[in-house]
């Protein structure tokens, strides 16, 4: 991360596992403490006030994490501004990291005004490739060595980080790369086990419900165009 005064506002769901970047953030501050100060997570908007302007000179980097996802349209706003306009002393460097909820319209309507494309941060689902090297807290992928069980666990999952999680929890109890696969599979074959994942993807709006159900219906392959 650059040791600039930067905002970055990261955009995902339960199912990128947008709960996953503070750990994540977490353990890259352990791995290099002399480059970046542990995380601040305000509690409040004061002290959230109070943490954008702070810090002393060639200290180490500071992150701020503001979890964004409870506030009111108004309190997105102010806080994205006060993250831009409220520097700290000359040689104080942070980075301020919101994160918003994708599926929450009001919120994307204020990110309209701040649409720059490095301060956007989009948490994405993950290509086949990126599946070899994929880990959670506890344990990697190690059932999924082989190139034909990546590809597998890739068809069952599409990326999705919330899949690939209860993936790796299978793989740390011994499953095989099948066994695993068909778990996945016949959980999210259920109407329970669909609609879990679809509200973690925030795909239950009204006007997404019925594109999915749409898609569901369909018995032709999509046009290219």
């Amino acid at each position: 991360m650059r040791r600039d005064n930067a905002l970055r506002i990261v955009l995902g769901t339960d199912a990128t596992c947008l709960d996953d970047v503070t750990t994540a953030l977490t353990d890259q501050q352990q791995r290099t403490p002399s480059e970046l100060a542990p995380l601040i997570k305000p509690a409040t908007p004061h002290a959230y006030r109070q943490a954008l302007s702070a810090g002393k000179a060639r200290s180490p980097h500071r992150l701020i994490i503001s979890d964004m996802r409870g506030f009111k349209p108004d309190r997105v706003e102010t806080a994205l501004r006060d993250a831009i306009t409220r520097q700290p002393a000359s040689g104080v460097t942070r980075c301020v990291i919101g994160l918003i909820d994708a599926g929450n319209r009001e919120h994307l309507d204020v990110l309209s005004h701040y649409a720059e494309e490095d301060i956007l941060v989009p948490l994405q689902r993950a290509t086949i490739d990126g599946i070899r090297s994929w880990v959670t807290p506890t344990d990697a992928l190690t059932a999924f060595n082989a190139p034909e069980d990546r590809r597998r666990l890739f068809s069952t999952t599409g990326g999705w980080p919330i899949l690939l999680n209860q993936a790796a929890e299978l793989a740390a109890t011994r499953h095989s790369a099948p066994d695993i696969c068909r778990t996945l599979h016949d959980a999210l074959a259920t109407a329970a086990g669909a609609n879990r994942f679809l509200e973690a993807a925030a795909l239950t709006g009204p006007a997404l419900r019925d594109i999915v159900h749409d898609l569901s219906e369909l018995d032709e392959p999509l046009a290219v165009d």
